[in-house]
């Protein structure tokens, strides 16, 4: 678990987890969806539970699971779940991957999120969203010098990306 402090930034991709020392206390209450959103979630859990050696069905599965446990975070062991059904049948499913450490992120649980974010930049290394991602979660388990180093790379790639700066900032204020 983490120190207590500021949360996270922001995902690149993404909304602010809450800290861990306080994630439990402080959660905003469920906010029920609507009837027809959740008819959806179960038509395609369905569907899933139908065929489970389609991963593509069980990889927005795990996506609808994940968007679904922003508004009621109860979805979250749902969403993992799908993901890791991915994984079994295709340890290198770069989008389950991403997948699982976005879970992991939201609930700041750094220590699983980084060697998902590894392994998914091992086959999709161009993407400075999850490389931002994986900075932000280096910054929360401590090594605030490697999520600096991090952001720098993202911005010489790309000096434009806006959610880099704004991490970058916040390490430096971190770092004192």
């Amino acid at each position: 678990p983490l120190a207590p402090g500021p949360p996270p930034p922001p995902r690149a991709g993404g909304h602010r987890p809450a800290p861990a020392a306080t994630q439990a206390a402080e959660r905003p209450a469920a906010v029920e969806l609507p009837g027809e959103i959740m008819k959806m979630v179960d038509e395609l859990a369905a569907k899933a539970a139908a065929k489970p050696d389609d991963l593509g069905i069980w990889t927005d599965l795990g996506e609808v699971y994940y968007r679904t446990a922003q508004f009621d975070p109860s979805y979250y062991p749902k969403s993992l779940a799908a993901f890791e059904h991915v994984l079994a049948r295709d340890a290198k499913r770069p989008e389950a991957l991403r997948g699982k450490a976005n879970v992991h992120y939201d609930r700041n649980e750094a220590a699983l999120a980084i060697p998902l974010y590894e392994r998914y930049l091992e086959l999709r290394g161009d993407d400075l969203s999850v490389r931002t991602d994986l900075a932000t979660m280096h910054l929360y388990s401590g090594d605030g010098a490697k999520a600096i180093a991090m952001y720098k790379a993202v911005l010489a790639k790309d000096p434009r990306f806006v959610q880099a700066h704004y991490n970058l900032a916040a390490a430096y204020h971190e770092q004192g």
